[in-house]
């Protein structure tokens, strides 16, 4: 029966015995193949000789996979599924998502980790570039705006203009507007 039903026999014995639990698959295929109705095989536990068996039908040989096998596929496909995109996912994230600590994920795979991880600083620099040349621009407007009106900007009116209220608590935000005032001659 265990090799009809693609089982191992070791695993039928466990069902038969109450080891552990029987999945719903098991059953549907017992049924198939002895043509047992469900309410013969979980209601009334008495069975009709006269229903046909079915000898055609061979079910695969199903083996329980190791949990860190398929740990190990998800995080190979998650890692090449990060370098087929755009480079906005980290290594760290693919982690979060996976349930495991980011060390894990560079243990399973560090070609395909160190690959994402190269490829998330490039879109991580490329995204700084652009969040920085924004900045230039609108400090730059700033300045211009002041000038044509013959007046030097205050602090409250770069935060007031640029919706920045911490706009001179970073250094480089600072050395942007400090270089866009020496540019307009303040």
């Amino acid at each position: 029966m265990a090799r009809a039903t693609g089982g191992l026999a070791c695993q039928v014995n466990g069902y038969a015995t109450g080891e552990f639990p029987a999945p719903l698959h098991f059953f549907l295929r017992a049924g198939y193949i002895t043509g047992a109705t469900m309410q013969e095989i979980f209601v009334t536990n008495s069975f009709d000789n006269a229903c046909s068996r079915r000898h055609d039908e061979k079910f695969d040989v199903r083996r329980a996979v190791p949990k860190r096998f398929s740990e190990q596929v998800a995080v190979d496909m998650a890692l090449q599924a990060a370098l087929d995109g755009n480079g906005s996912t980290s290594v760290r994230a693919i982690a979060i998502n996976l349930n495991l600590e980011p060390a894990s994920v560079w243990r399973r795979n560090p070609t395909l980790a160190s690959a994402v991880s190269r490829r998330h600083a490039a879109f991580a620099a490329a995204a700084a570039a652009k969040r920085r040349s924004e900045f230039e621009t609108a400090v730059h407007a700033v300045v211009v705006d002041c000038a044509q009106r013959g007046e030097r900007p205050t602090a409250g009116q770069f935060k007031q203009a640029l919706a920045d209220p911490a706009c001179f608590l970073n250094d480089w935000k600072r050395a942007a507007i400090r270089s866009a005032m020496a540019k307009a001659g303040w």
